[in-house]
């Protein structure tokens, strides 16, 4: 009995961080495309390309979490100061906040889609720290394609 409870709280935890990081990925992926993701450059992309690696662990996943953070945070730093400053150097004030309100969706959404995909890769690595051999069967097809 302890065994078969043991296996179905380790199926259930396996499974439940596969669907999150699922989802948090796709919603990262939609709220990345809402911000115009091709069209922004390294600066403003607060979405990192994931690693082809896969995490192993959550140690592994730190580095990617922290790059998404950062790129988010800077991308609305960059919508809400940056560009603000370079037009009201041109235009004066009414340029400058014309693209402070033209940037607000990106200073809602940016940080959020930097947090959602460093979740995401977060509970990638813990899903597969949980799970070591379904790591080495991903990092196998991986290598395949």
């Amino acid at each position: 009995m302890k065994k078969g409870m043991k296996s179905l709280a380790e199926t259930v935890i396996f499974q439940t961080l596969t669907t999150s990081s699922n989802l948090t990925k796709f919603a990262a992926d939609i709220m990345a495309d809402s911000l115009g993701r091709k069209g922004l450059n390294d600066v403003t992309n607060p979405f990192p390309s994931r690693p082809l690696s896969v995490p192993k662990g959550i140690g592994d996943a730190r580095q990617h979490a922290a790059k998404s953070l950062a790129r988010g945070i800077n991308a609305a730093n960059y919508k809400v100061v940056i560009v603000p400053y370079r037009e009201f150097m041109r235009n004066g004030m009414t340029g400058a906040l014309t693209s402070v309100i033209k940037g607000i969706p990106v200073l809602l959404v940016a940080p959020l889609t930097g947090a959602t995909e460093a979740a995401s890769y977060t509970l990638l690595g813990a899903r597969n720290a949980l799970r070591p051999d379904i790591c080495k069967e991903e990092e196998a097809s991986m290598s395949l394609r």
